[in-house]
């Protein structure tokens, strides 16, 4: 069995709350459901039968067995529809779905001649591929105008009419065609003429041009308004994953924020009404071009609300702003792509269009670099760890002693190497002691007042508290946080689009750049404390695998898949943590005075 076989076998055997066996689930096809509905039915989205199994090998035997079936019964649906047909006159709506059908095809036979032209970077080929459609499409008007049919359109008419089944006399007894077959034949016309001209629009830049013709208009109509159908517009499916996506469990609230924002962008760029089968590769890579053509920080800039993407992109220029990084473009089309995925698994399309659009990045850049002993000497002496001014200029130097989470989280992120969300996230109560020693107890909890989630499973950990961090007076602070009966140990923090640590990596970027420590986009950040204790318990010796258990990487490995104790034994996560030396760092400015 292939790797997407058993992919597959694991989307369509689901678990439910109220059986402890796998249930098999599949999506119904549209045009079962269209048939169905057409019989005056109310068919469902989905088809649900249990497997009568709680094992998933017997599970996946069963599922083939019920596939098959499930194949076959649809498969009678689809062809009692067909037998209804024979020997029917073609409505008006026939005629359009066997247009829009045609329409279709000869999009992508365009789409796919330039994008034979752009891969072989032959640009001298484009206008000449526009030229060559733009005259068959006059080519095609002015032999309709005179009265004569093209044999190769009618050829295409009479395997319609066949594959259909439909009665459509084609010649009266006088030799000439019937009024109906010319009916269809301007139909398939209308069609052609109609793909020619949304591909030349498509090509000079318009995001998503809309057809002309009244019988490939008509075909665009949306299901639910047509016919009570499913709404299959751009926005309504959108929505819809949107809603599948906050109903799973393995996906974060922050994630699917950052996944809905650039699906919104690709919806703003097609139109909401836009039915998704009609976008093409051609639409989806100007939408990429458009991205990274957008200044930086657009959404945000008040010349650029309520205004198309392109006018965005033409502010941008005329003003000469800089553009988006390629990186955060590679983010938002990762969102488009996951969309395209979800609508490939229930077949309202057939390919995700975003296949070969990612642009190209670096991996390498954004790295977070490690802080040098220069640079930590630099921030312990600065006014935070110092003295400041105030509470409200924590970077300018004074009498007072700032002791929130802006002094704690950098701090118990340079002896313990957390995340800044798990650091910003802990509870009073996340602080304590394993025998004579204190320790960070970093789990998750999803209680409505305490909600606390993890990158990985790795990520749930025990991290002893470091004996400079003990000395700098972190146990006191807990205590008092713990006498005010605070829930949070940084009950200062709100969150930021609901991230904890938003708003501490944020301001801990400005401060280092307000005491020159940070220059630009240079990757120094809260971050770069974890690369700062990776090196440090290196240099003590230790090996890469022994750090990850303190620092809560995941490890590829089948044995972590295995029971449920913690890797290593607290002791030996003490001797890990105290190793941590700092040599040549000055912490004079964080340790209490003598005679205090």
């Amino acid at each position: 069995m292939s790797r997407y076989e058993v992919l597959m076998t694991d989307l369509w055997l689901v678990k439910r709350k109220d059986s402890p066996n796998f249930f098999y689930r599949r999506t119904v096809p549209s045009d079962v459901i269209a048939i169905l509905r057409s019989h005056g039915q109310k068919p469902k989205e989905a088809v649900w039968k249990s497997t009568g199994t709680s094992d998933r090998k017997q599970a996946r035997l069963v599922m083939h067995r019920l596939n098959l079936e499930q194949d076959d019964q649809w498969e009678a649906v689809r062809r009692s529809a067909r037998e209804e047909l024979q020997g029917k006159t073609p409505t008006k709506t026939d005629i359009n779905r066997a247009c829009r059908k045609f329409f279709d095809e000869r999009r992508m036979a365009y789409e796919a001649k330039f994008t034979e032209a752009v891969v072989a970077e032959d640009r001298d080929a484009l206008p000449l591929q526009l030229t060559s459609i733009q005259y068959g499409s006059l080519k095609l008007k002015d032999a309709a105008t005179k009265g004569i049919m093209l044999e190769p359109i009618m050829n295409k008419m009479d395997r319609i009419i066949e594959d259909e089944g439909w009665t459509l006399p084609k010649l009266l007894a006088n030799g000439q065609y019937t009024e109906g077959y010319w009916a269809f034949y301007r139909a398939m016309v209308d069609a052609i003429r109609d793909a020619a001209d949304l591909e030349m629009r498509s090509a000079r830049g318009e995001a998503a041009p809309a057809p002309t013709s009244e019988v490939i208009r008509a075909s665009f109509v949306t299901p639910s308004k047509a016919m009570g159908g499913e709404d299959t517009t751009l926005a309504a499916l959108a929505q819809k994953f949107e809603e599948a996506e906050r109903r799973s469990a393995f996906k974060k609230g922050y994630t699917i924020d950052q996944q809905s924002q650039a699906i919104r962008l690709f919806v703003q760029h097609c139109s909401p009404d836009v039915l998704v089968e009609s976008i093409t590769k051609r639409q989806m890579a100007a939408f990429v071009e458009v991205l990274l053509q957008l200044p930086v920080k657009f959404s945000s800039r008040s010349d650029c609300q309520d205004i198309s993407l392109a006018a965005a992109v033409a502010i941008g220029i005329n003003r000469k702003l800089p553009n988006r990084s390629p990186k955060t473009v590679y983010r938002e089309i990762s969102g488009v792509s996951s969309f395209f995925k979800w609508l490939v698994q229930r077949q309202y399309v057939e390919h995700n269009l975003t296949s070969g659009l990612f642009p190209r990045i670096d991996k390498g850049r954004g790295q977070r670099p490690p802080f040098s002993d220069e640079q930590l000497n630099i921030i312990l002496a600065s006014p935070l760890f110092k003295g400041s001014e105030s509470v409200l200029k924590p970077h300018q130097a004074g009498d007072v002693l700032i002791r929130d989470w802006r002094f704690w989280i950098p701090l118990c992120s340079m002896f313990t190497g957390a995340r800044a969300t798990e650091l910003a996230q802990l509870l009073v109560s996340d602080i304590h002691q394993n025998g004579d020693r204190w320790a960070f107890h970093m789990e998750e909890c999803d209680d409505e007042d305490t909600t606390k989630t993890l990158k990985n499973t790795a990520s749930r950990r025990v991290v002893p508290v470091h004996k400079t961090l003990e000395a700098a007076g972190f146990l006191k602070y807990v205590s008092e946080r713990r006498e005010a009966k605070d829930l949070r140990l940084f009950p200062g923090l709100k969150p930021v689009k609901g991230i904890l640590g938003a708003k501490p990596s944020r301001a801990w970027r400005d401060y280092l750049t307000r005491i020159d420590v940070k220059h630009g986009a240079d990757g120094m950040g809260l971050h770069s404390f974890r690369h700062t204790i990776t090196d440090q318990l290196r240099l003590a010796g230790f090996y890469d695998d022994q750090i990850a258990v303190v620092l809560g990487h995941s490890k590829d490995l089948m044995t972590t898949r295995y029971g449920k104790m913690a890797e290593g034994t607290f002791q030996q996560r003490c001797e890990i943590i105290d190793s941590v030396a700092f040599t040549g760092v000055d912490f004079s400015t964080i340790l209490p005075r003598a005679g205090h």
